[in-house]
C-alpha cells in the first residue's frame, strides 16, 4: 500500500542511527517529509518551534536523557493536540506501556517490516490533519 502524503511532515526520533534511517527512509518512499532527530531533548526544542508544521511524531520508548517517554509525549501533545503519535519499542518496562496506552498513544514493537510499518501509519492517518 502506498501512501500520498506529500504534505505530510514527520517527526522520528530515535538514538538508534540503523533504526532511525530506516524509519526516514521508509516514510520518504512513501512521501513524506522527515526531520529525525536522536534524542528527545534535541527533540522537543525543535518540536516547541516548529510544532505546526509537523503533523506526525514517532519516537523510541527507551532512549537516553533526562525526559523519559511519558514526559515527552505529554509535553508534545500539551503544545498541540492534533499531532498524532506512534511510539515504536524493541522492550520495554510494562509501566511505560501501559502510560503511553492510557494516553492514548499507539505503540508498535521492532523489528519492524515496512510494510507493517507503513500500514500502521495509513490505519492511524484516517483522521490526520495534513499540515504544510
Amino acid at each position: 500500500m502506498s501512501l500520498s502524503c506529500k504534505n505530510t511532515n514527520v517527526l522520528v526520533v530515535d538514538d538508534d542511527d540503523f533504526f532511525r534511517d530506516f524509519l526516514a527512509d521508509v516514510l520518504r518512499s512513501n512521501n513524506y517529509h522527515v526531520v529525525d532527530s536522536d534524542s528527545r531533548e534535541n527533540a522537543f526544542s525543535y518540536f516547541k518551534e516548529n510544532h505546526q508544521l509537523i503533523s506526525f511524531v514517532i519516537m523510541d520508548i527507551i532512549m537516553p536523557g533526562n525526559l523519559t517517554v511519558v514526559d515527552f509525549y505529554s509535553q508534545m501533545l500539551a503544545i498541540n493536540k492534533q499531532i498524532r503519535y506512534l511510539a515504536v519499542t524493541a522492550g520495554c518496562e510494562e509501566t511505560e506501556i501501559e502510560h503511553l496506552n492510557c494516553l492514548g498513544c499507539p505503540i508498535i514493537t521492532k523489528p519492524i517490516q515496512s510494510k507493517q510499518f507503513i500500514n500502521t501509519l495509513s490505519n492511524m492517518s484516517c483522521s490526520l490533519k495534513h499540515v504544510g
